[in-house]
């Protein structure tokens, strides 16, 4: 695809909502709330960036994204997740750090993990107390490294830097664990076949007669070998 791709993209294959940005000592772009199967875009040019995703959005944030400079990608206060439902379960234990403001991509709906037991909320198809107290023993457990990815030295000219997150929860013959996140360096055509771009993103990919021959073709779980809570 040549200079059709410069830039950088990540598709979020992780099943979790994450913030995703392009440092370079401090953070130049990001955008924030990239959903499971959606693309983040950017095309600064030529250079080189660490690409990274992280739990915590960054702090500017007020409808979908926006361009900074000189802001720290570390120590940023995690934000509560927003929910369309609470359900209140009393017995489950809190979480804090990183995990606290998780919203967790799973099958027939998002489930988010509030700052409290109280707080934890999601669709009918996944709030059941057993997969949710699952969910609240396996991410009190887990390291604040591992809901941190980057991918150092990445860079935007010629064919880009294309990755994919994988990573997070997964249900697993009834068993629910964590896999640390992760990127990894694809092919262009990998991230624009399994993936759509947020619609900030597509602003910025769609923009020369080039990239406007490539279209994103949407994401499935059983293209893409998902292993989604259930």
């Amino acid at each position: 695809m040549g200079n059709e791709t410069s830039g950088f993209a990540v598709l979020n294959l992780s099943s979790y909502t994450l913030h995703f940005g392009l440092s370079m000592a401090a953070t130049h772009y990001y955008e924030n709330n990239v959903n499971h199967g959606e693309i983040f875009y950017r095309w600064p040019g030529a250079v080189h960036y660490t690409v990274y995703a992280q739990t915590a959005p960054e702090p500017s944030d007020k409808a979908c994204a926006k361009e900074i400079r000189n802001a720290s990608i570390l120590g940023i206060t995690c934000a509560g997740a927003a929910a369309a439902a609470v359900i209140c379960l009393p017995a489950l234990p809190a979480l804090s750090g990183p995990a606290s403001s998780l919203v967790i991509a799973a099958e027939g709906g998002a489930l988010a993990m509030g700052a409290s037991a109280a707080g934890a909320a999601g669709a009918a198809a996944v709030a059941d107390y057993a997969i949710m107290k699952k969910v609240l023993d396996v991410l009190a457990s887990v390291p604040a490294a591992d809901l941190y990815a980057q991918k150092k030295g990445c860079y935007g000219g010629g064919s880009g830097s294309w990755l994919v997150l994988r990573g997070g929860l997964q249900r697993v013959n009834g068993h629910v664990r964590h896999e640390k996140l992760r990127l990894e360096k694809v092919k262009p055509e990998y991230v624009l076949g399994n993936g759509t771009f947020t619609a900030y993103s597509r602003e910025k990919f769609y923009t020369t007669d080039g990239a406007k021959q490539h279209i994103a073709a949407g994401h499935s779980c059983s293209r893409t070998s998902c292993k989604l809570l259930d």
